[in-house]
């Protein structure tokens, strides 16, 4: 097995896999993706939108899971679903993931500087730092660190808000980044539950050390349900107007919460974090079309 931190696979297809493992793309754009909520419920329209802006805050986050694996690979190493990441497996040396990762926070400060100016520039890399230090570090310590840690989530949503407003403030986006932040957060802990026995072996905490499985249901279902309000907020407030939109939030809600405790009840963990996922895409939708169509 090569041990040499400079160490990278020769074979550029197996190279161009590993690359993808550490910068994961897909999850990486859909919470770039989220950017255009923030983008539209100002702009109410596409027409404009700061594709270079998107790019840049892509790339960012693709650093990000770069920078968090060189982190914690030796906590990787403990875990079945993520021993086999190519720095674990040292299919990729560590200074060669490091190089990676400087060559996207280069490009993406170039593209975000370049379409948005210093103030963007600052707030991605707040997210960035918030990522890779405080969120990263507080996993070993206390197993609340995905809610200061959900901070970095709803990032994006404000960066494209405060670009297109010129603000730094509305009730309007404090409801939306609220609601997303609280989504994160459940979401996070039923991916604990899922694989708890792989983050015991890693040494991260996580609620099943503290909480017996009535406390970690009810705890999950406290946020969940916060969530919900969030979302009907959303009517409140004016961000969602449109009748038949309105109506669509009533029933994603009703549905999901009635869905959501009949997999609690059961502990159906992976089910519900499927739901959940649905759930954020769906009232993402709903804000984005009734902003962008008229009815």
């Amino acid at each position: 097995m090569p041990t040499s931190p400079f160490y990278f696979n020769k074979n550029y297809k197996l190279l161009f896999s590993d690359i993808k493992i550490m910068s994961k793309p897909l999850i990486s754009l859909s919470t770039s993706a989220t950017g255009v909520l923030g983008y539209v419920v100002y702009t109410k329209s596409l027409s404009s939108f700061p594709l270079i802006l998107f790019l840049g805050v892509l790339f960012l986050v693709m650093s990000g899971s770069v920078i968090n694996q060189i982190i914690e690979r030796s906590n990787d190493s403990l875990m079945f679903r993520t021993c086999e990441r190519p720095l674990v497996s040292r299919r990729i040396g560590y200074r060669v993931a490091l190089l990676y990762a400087s060559m996207l926070i280069l490009i993406s400060t170039f593209l975000i500087y370049y379409q948005s100016g210093i103030i963007s520039l600052c707030f991605s890399y707040l997210g960035l730092i918030w990522y890779i230090s405080i969120y990263t570090w507080l996993k070993k310590i206390t197993a609340f660190a995905v809610v200061p840690g959900a901070v970095c989530g709803i990032m994006p949503i404000y960066i494209f808000w405060q670009y297109a407003s010129g603000q730094y403030f509305s009730y309007d986006i404090f409801i939306i980044c609220m609601l997303f932040l609280f989504l994160q957060i459940p979401h996070f802990w039923l991916i604990q539950q899922k694989y708890s026995s792989d983050y015991k072996n890693a040494g991260f905490q996580i609620l099943n050390n503290i909480f017996s499985n009535i406390q970690i249901k009810t705890i999950i279902a406290v946020w969940i349900i916060s969530s919900l309000i969030l979302s009907l907020l959303l009517v409140v407030f004016g961000l969602v107007g449109s009748l038949v939109f309105i109506a669509s939030i009533f029933l994603v809600v009703f549905v999901f919460f009635i869905s959501s405790i009949y997999c609690l009840v059961y502990s159906n963990y992976s089910k519900l974090f499927n739901m959940l996922n649905v759930f954020s895409l769906l009232i993402m939708l709903i804000v984005l079309f009734d902003n962008i169509l008229v009815l």
